[in-house]
């Protein structure tokens, strides 16, 4: 996965244009991806990843830093 482009509301991967969030694993995107509450981040919201074999995760805090964890 290649991340081509980066602003509020857009983001282009492999020369795609999405303005939706999205999940990048390394065979796939899932978009759009929604959280259950706004700007919070729950460990619900990441359940399409979970089966998933990594080592680590990178989650973003958004082009402000809105987004929060909990």
């Amino acid at each position: 996965m290649r991340i081509d482009f980066y602003e509020f509301g857009r983001i282009i991967v492999n020369g795609q244009e999405y303005h939706h969030d999205l999940i990048l694993l390394p065979d796939r995107i899932i978009y759009p991806w929604w959280r259950i509450e706004g700007h919070n981040l729950a460990l619900i919201d990441l359940e399409d990843i979970w089966s998933q074999e990594a080592n680590f995760f990178i989650i973003g805090t958004g082009a402000y830093g809105a987004v929060s964890y909990t």
